[in-house]
């Protein structure tokens, strides 16, 4: 984690000491060096009223699960990334809480409803507004393809890591994932 400190500034690290658990703040840490190095090298990040990290001339976003950090980066269109352990603890509680009466009867036949929660969770990040409005108005489906929501077209991949669903959404453009992975903390 030393060697990533330096291309992190100190605003950034004082934003990450503020978590109480240090794999939250690593977390935090390691996201910021992935925005860094990946999507705004040498560009000012700022908040929407959402709480989203924007910058000029480049989409990105940011979700970590655990000791994952996942970065989508789009250099044409707003990007939303959710990812989730196939693990993480689900209840048929909090399925009627997210999924329209459509996706409840479609989630019975899936091997993990979380396939159908990282979907909404990417859209509603490349919508911009992140998980502020009902989960049960974001589209789950189709988990892949063209998504109409809230007057526009976005397009959503999912695959798998081992042991973990991703999915990422863009607005207005299909596209195709390059995977990078670097675990060199």
């Amino acid at each position: 984690m030393e060697r990533i400190l330096p291309y992190l500034s100190s605003e950034r690290i004082r934003r990450a000491e503020r978590f109480h658990r240090e794999a939250d703040r690593l977390m935090s840490l390691g996201g910021a060096y992935l925005v860094e190095k990946y999507a705004c090298s040498y560009r000012e990040v700022y908040l929407n009223n959402y709480g989203k990290p924007l910058a000029p001339g480049v989409f990105f976003n940011l979700s970590h699960s655990r000791d994952l950090v996942a970065l989508a980066v789009s250099g044409c269109a707003p990007v939303g990334i959710d990812l989730e352990y196939e693990d993480r603890n689900w209840s048929e509680e909090l399925s009627r809480h997210c999924f329209s009466t459509e996706e409840l009867i479609l989630a019975e036949h899936m091997d993990h409803p979380l396939r159908f929660f990282v979907a909404k969770e990417s859209l509603a990040k490349a919508e911009g507004s992140g998980l502020t409005n009902s989960l049960k108005e974001i589209p789950a489906i189709p988990l892949e393809g063209r998504v109409y929501y809230r007057g526009a077209d976005y397009y959503r991949r999912q695959w798998e890591r081992p042991g973990c669903f991703v999915s990422i959404t863009q607005k207005d453009h299909d596209f195709l994932i390059e995977e990078v992975i670097h675990d060199e903390w």
